[in-house]
């Protein structure tokens, strides 16, 4: 039996970065939605010459960035 004893019961474990992941995925939220609005909001102030990013929207963006690399 390679190995394993004979009637052990199988196990799976889930690490810490497993569970640290699953949490960051759950709060960032789907990697793949494209807002159209937002993008169209965004053109339009970046036309203007008054955009200023979202410190908060860019940490969001590279989460699901680092997070799509990860778990693809």
């Amino acid at each position: 039996m390679s190995g394993a004893r004979a009637g052990a019961a199988d196990r799976v474990g889930v690490s810490d970065m497993g569970h640290l992941l699953a949490g960051l995925k759950a709060e960032v939220g789907p990697l793949d939605v494209l807002r159209e609005e937002k993008v169209t909001r965004l053109r339009g102030v970046m036309a203007k010459g008054t955009y200023s990013a979202d410190i908060q929207d860019v940490a969001r963006q590279f989460l699901r960035e680092l997070l799509g690399q990860l778990l693809a």
